[in-house]
C-alpha cells in the first residue's frame, strides 16, 4: 500500500523497450548447468533406484519396473557422459549378423539357406530348425487333429522309444506304440 510520501506504482505490461535476446554465454551456461544436473540426477538414480527396489515388499510391480527402466536410462545418461556406449554389445551384434548376411549374398558360403534383398534389408531365408517339425504336424492337422492330440501322440512316442525302434532297433525297449498292440 503506498504511503502519502510515496507515489503509487503504475504496472506495465508491455515494456516499451523489451529485454534483448540472451547472449551466447549465458545459453552455454544455462546448457552447462542443465548438463550437470542430469549427470547428478542420473548418479543419484543409479543409486537410489536399485535400493528401492531392494526395500519391503520385495514385490514385482509397475512401480519396479518403473524405476528398472529408470536405472536404465540414468545408466545410458551417465554412460554418455563417459563417453561409453552401454549398448554396444547388442549393436556389435547386429552388425555381426549383417556382414554374416552381406558375405553370404556376395557369393561365400552361408551355413544354411539362401539370403535375399527384402526391402534394402538382406533377409535369410530357410535354415530354420522348426522346419521339419512343420513339415511333420501339417499333414496331422490336415486330418483333424488338434495340437494338443498331436504333442500327446508325441510325447506317447517318446515314452515308448518309437523312433528308435523304427530305425533299425537302436531302441533296448519292445514298447508298443498307442495304435499299436
Amino acid at each position: 500500500m503506498p504511503t502519502q510520501t510515496e507515489p503509487p506504482h503504475t504496472v506495465t505490461t508491455h515494456p516499451s523497450n523489451p529485454d534483448p535476446a540472451p547472449s551466447l554465454q549465458t545459453l552455454l551456461d544455462n546448457q552447462a548447468r542443465y548438463k550437470s544436473l542430469r549427470y547428478k540426477a542420473s548418479l543419484g538414480v543409479l543409486v537410489i533406484a536399485p535400493a528401492l527396489i531392494l526395500l519391503p515388499p520385495r514385490k514385482m510391480d509397475l512401480f519396479t519396473f518403473g524405476l528398472g527402466a529408470s536405472w536404465l536410462y540414468c545408466l545410458g545418461e551417465f554412460a554418455d557422459q563417459h563417453g561409453r556406449d552401454p549398448w554396444r554389445g547388442f549393436k556389435r551384434y547386429k552388425q555381426l549378423e549383417r556382414e554374416k548376411l552381406e558375405s553370404a549374398a556376395a557369393g561365400r558360403t552361408s551355413h544354411k539357406g539362401k539370403v535375399v534383398e527384402v526391402n534394402g534389408e538382406l533377409v535369410k531365408v530357410g535354415g530354420w530348425k522348426g522346419e521339419k517339425i512343420v513339415r511333420d504336424v501339417r499333414p496331422r492337422e490336415e486330418e483333424g487333429k488338434s495340437i494338443s492330440e498331436i504333442i500327446m501322440e508325441q510325447v506317447w512316442d517318446v515314452w515308448e522309444q518309437k523312433d528308435l525302434n523304427r530305425e533299425g532297433g537302436k531302441g533296448k525297449g519292445k514298447g508298443k506304440g498307442k495304435g499299436e498292440q
